[in-house]
């Protein structure tokens, strides 16, 4: 089926087909990032849709996943956010925003970075997570606490109106370094959600796989490089281990 195009998220969610939907956004600047990400899913037959912030990127994107135009007229197409800057901070948010707009729908969502490789098809392992258990959330683990590069919601009471603009103002969430650090700090100090942290082997973060790639390789659903921060080192580093996907 070819690739679809959805004016807008009210679009896309009144005509999307899946009671799940894997996600990301980005705006040109990482669009080779974004299409490694696509391809990689596409290799191991997952479908992920680009929440487009540009026009650029959503032309760019069109030929090989389904793409959501959700445009924002503060974000320059061909400038890369660096994360802990105040304008990244603005973005970030973005992703949250838009789960809670498909929870509201009756769906659930996986959020990933467009810093991920897929390696496995992880739908099934991941929303089993919530059949057999009472998680709200599912989000990758850095040793510490969560990683929110890579996370899971289930539609349900807690969740639905958690992730709004008026529930990050009420706890000031522009405080704070990023969105990870707000998550890790007003979720468990609040207990508005029941976590479980993914299995650090199958879901590493960069930090972790860097150390251990030769010993859990085989067992990767996903590889999250994160913890380098200047976009053609990011890219270097995935191609470094084999896993740049773009010719």
């Amino acid at each position: 089926m070819s690739p679809v195009v959805y004016n807008n998220i009210d679009v896309f969610l009144s005509e999307y087909k899946r009671d799940n939907v894997i996600y990301c956004y980005g705006n040109y600047a990482v669009s080779d990032l974004v299409r490694n990400l696509i391809v990689s899913a596409n290799g191991v037959g997952m479908s992920i849709v680009l929440f487009a912030l540009d026009k650029k990127i959503s032309d760019e994107m069109s030929d090989v996943c389904d793409v959501v135009n959700h445009f924002d007229d503060n974000v320059d197409p061909c400038k890369y956010y660096i994360i802990g800057g105040r304008e990244f901070n603005d973005i970030m948010w973005q992703g949250w925003l838009i789960g809670t707009d498909i929870l509201r729908s009756g769906r659930s969502y996986i959020y990933v970075d467009v810093d991920i490789v897929v390696r496995k098809n992880f739908e099934s392992e991941m929303l089993q997570n919530f059949m057999c258990c009472k998680y709200d959330c599912l989000v990758q683990f850095n040793g510490k606490n969560a990683c929110t590069g890579f996370y899971s919601m289930i539609p349900n009471d807690r969740t639905v109106d958690l992730f709004t603009i008026e529930f990050l103002i009420a706890n000031k969430h522009l405080r704070h370094e990023g969105d990870q650090s707000f998550f890790n700090y007003v979720i468990p100090k609040k207990k508005l959600l029941s976590v479980k942290f993914l299995n650090r082997d199958r879901y590493p973060n960069g930090a972790y796989y860097y150390e251990n790639y030769e010993s859990i390789d085989d067992v990767c659903n996903i590889v999250h490089f994160n913890c380098i921060h200047e976009y053609n080192n990011k890219i270097s580093k995935i191609k470094e281990h084999g896993l740049w996907r773009l010719q």
